[in-house]
């Protein structure tokens, strides 16, 4: 499950449980709001209910037993996991900029004019 697909399912959820004023223009108005949220909310369902059932697949597939709670040691582990790769992507970017500015200082052949030496 998704937090796309659960944000998804809850917010047409939500759209499709919310009361209309009484002062809508017309009942042809009225009846194709709720056509259109039914829809809509039908649609998430569906999508949640799919994707509900790969994550199921997979988690018997790989049999999994029980599922991961933030106080587990292999969640933590793994969330560290998760900070340090943001990290070195960040630290690799900015080397590749730096590669890049010293390439283009190299074609102008002013490689070393720089403030740090």
């Amino acid at each position: 499950m998704t937090p796309f697909t659960r944000l998804a399912l809850d917010t047409t959820m939500a759209a499709f449980l919310m009361p209309y004023p009484h002062n809508v223009v017309s009942y042809d108005t009225q009846a194709r709001n709720t056509h259109t949220a039914e829809t809509t909310r039908r649609h998430a369902l569906k999508d949640y209910e799919g994707s509900l059932k790969l994550v199921q697949a997979l988690e018997c597939k790989l049999e999994v037993t029980t599922c991961w709670v933030p106080e587990d040691v292999e969640w933590q582990r793994v969330g560290r996991l998760v900070a340090n790769r943001k990290y070195q992507r960040a630290v690799d970017r900015l080397e590749g900029l730096v590669v890049a500015r010293i390439f283009e200082l190299m074609k102008m052949n002013r490689a070393g004019t720089g403030e740090f030496q």
